[in-house]
């Protein structure tokens, strides 16, 4: 029996993990099938042992897929090739064979195999026509190629990979249409083909699919009508078709999309109203519908899209008012109505939107006054009002703007004076482009302005202004001259709403006052040597009232 213990000390561990005559499965690199006897006597031991390959090998229809994959897009250009030696190397699969150590790469064992399951070669400075042998590789589930210039169809064989549920190919160099086999991916959840080259129409078979969820396909030259079908796609979070060529009406069916969260039809040539059913999508968070043909009214049904962020109806033919229920849309960052014939006022509750980071209702034909809840709008960067008929004063309200870098009011009717308050728009950002051309302003520049000069503003072509802008940042022509004394006692100096600021000389100036601040007033007084308050003055309780030991020189 010590014979029988030595030869057994002597046999690899790994058959010793073993009883006689079961398989074994050892390391990636060392992959056996172990059987052994062992008979002993008095007199003799004697051994047998076999050792045959037990490891599932790589499938040999995945591996030409992979060789065929490598050489038709120019493996040895890659940005990144780690493990694609294999099949460089050889032209079947090699003992030992794995797929697990190639770059991208991704696999599983099935059927006694090891398969593919799984490509990301994104950005790998690939090149060349859409390789065959994809098309072979029937237990892929996930491919992403994007940002390479893989060019050509995608062949209609492509189409039999039924179990792919993630299909990434944005910004390849594809061509050709979107096939109607598509219909057979019925695994697929996450489509993203945008910015290549697909052309011709749409197929109704995409309406087909039972798991998709995100559709993107953007950026591409797909021509004819939205399928109706894509209202059946009850799972569909996301439809991208911007920047195409599709024409035709908006199917009222999208309506029926019951958890849709995203809709880019812009940048098309699509016509008609748009359906009023759309307008039942209560989970829609962005809706882009901007440079098409739409025509017809912005309806109040606008104002059931209470979750949504981004609304962009920019450059259609929309007709009409800006319906007052838009103001329903609390959680909004971003309002593009601009480039359309959209008449009336703008509405007075529009500063409910407090979000809001861009507004853009410029070119359209809207008229009456600014207002003043903007001012309201403290997080907004973005105001575009320019080219409209937009009359009466500019609101000092918008000096709240403190984060403001851009605010277009040029070419309009805008009269008056200009609000010293102003000075303090874009105080937070540093920065703010500040543009009033073309109206009808007067008087002079309240010293407060200078501090706009560094920020970049312009009041050319306001006939009716004392000088320049920049002439009076340069040399203080036009400046409004700073009092040395205000007497505030009459009636005529009550306030009961907006924003204004009082001020004399920042280093001998006096204020006198006994107006009264009511209603939701926001005044400030300013002097650099006395604010007297005498019997009279009153400030109710929600208005806002501030005094400042500064002013104007």
């Amino acid at each position: 029996m010590r014979e029988l213990f030595f030869l057994l000390f002597l046999l690899p561990l790994s058959i010793l993990a073993q009883t006689p005559d079961k398989q074994l499965l050892a390391d990636a690199d060392n992959i056996f099938l172990n059987s052994f006897s062992v008979q002993s006597s008095a007199d003799s031991i004697s051994t047998e042992v076999s050792s045959t390959w037990l490891a599932p090998t790589c499938s040999a229809v995945d591996f030409a897929a992979l060789k065929d994959f490598y050489e038709t897009l120019h493996g040895d250009n890659w940005r990144n090739k780690t493990g694609w030696s294999l099949v460089k190397n050889n032209d079947s699969p090699p003992p030992y064979c794995t797929f697990a150590s190639m770059h991208g790469i991704t696999s599983a064992i099935i059927d006694g195999e090891e398969r593919v399951t799984g490509m990301q070669m994104h950005d790998n400075k690939m090149s060349g026509p859409f390789p065959a042998g994809l098309c072979t590789m029937t237990k892929i589930e996930v491919l992403d190629l994007s940002l390479n210039p893989i060019a050509g169809d995608m062949p209609v064989e492509f189409f039999n990979l039924t179990l792919l549920n993630h299909l990434d190919m944005d910004a390849c160099w594809l061509t050709g249409p979107v096939r109607p086999e598509i219909a057979n991916l019925v695994n697929l959840e996450y489509l993203n083909i945008y910015s290549n080259r697909l052309s011709g129409p749409l197929p109704s078979e995409l309406g087909s699919l039972p798991k998709i969820k995100y559709i993107y396909l953007y950026m591409n030259i797909l021509s004819g009508s939205i399928p109706r079908e894509l209202g059946n796609l009850s799972n569909l979070l996301i439809l991208m078709l911007d920047n195409n060529r599709l024409t035709g009406d908006i199917p009222a069916e999208l309506g029926d999309l019951p958890v849709i969260q995203r809709i880019g039809l812009g940048d098309n040539q699509l016509t008609g109203n748009i359906p009023l059913s759309l307008f039942n999508l209560t989970t829609l968070t962005e809706f882009y519908l901007n440079d098409n043909l739409l025509t017809g009214t912005i309806p109040p049904q606008i104002g059931n899209l209470v979750n949504l962020t981004s609304l962009h109806l920019g450059r259609n033919i929309f007709t009409g008012s800006i319906p007052s229920t838009i103001s329903n849309l609390t959680k909004l960052y971003y309002l593009y109505l601009y480039d359309n014939y959209l008449t009336g006022s703008i509405p007075e509750n529009i500063g409910n939107l407090k979000l809001l980071s861009s507004l853009g209702l410029s070119e359209n034909q809207l008229t009456g006054s600014i207002p003043a809840s903007i001012g309201d709008l403290t997080d907004l960067n973005w105001l575009l009002l320019y080219d409209n008929s937009l009359s009466g004063p500019i609101p000092p309200e918008l000096g709240k703007l403190k984060n403001v870098t851009l605010v277009s009011l040029g070419n309009n009717r805008l009269s008056g004076s200009i609000p010293a308050e102003l000075g303090e728009m874009g105080s937070t950002s540093g920065y703010v482009s500040l543009s009033a051309y073309n109206n009808l302003l007067t008087g002079c520049y309240p010293a407060n302005l200078k501090k706009l000069c560094s920020r970049g503003a312009s009041f050319d072509t306001n006939v009716g202004l004392a000088a320049l802008f920049t002439d009076f940042c340069a040399t203080n022509a036009g400046a409004c001259p700073c009092p040395q004394s205000l007497t505030l006692q009459s009636t005529a100096n009550d306030v009961n709403s907006g924003v204004q600021a009082f001020e004399t000389d920042k280093t001998t100036g006096e204020i006198t006052a006994s107006n009264q601040i009511t209603g939701a007033a926001n005044i400030t007084f300013r002097a650099g040597r006395s604010i007297l308050l005498i019997p009279g003055f009153l400030a109710n309780q929600g208005t806002v009232f501030k005094t400042e030991r500064s002013g104007c020189n």
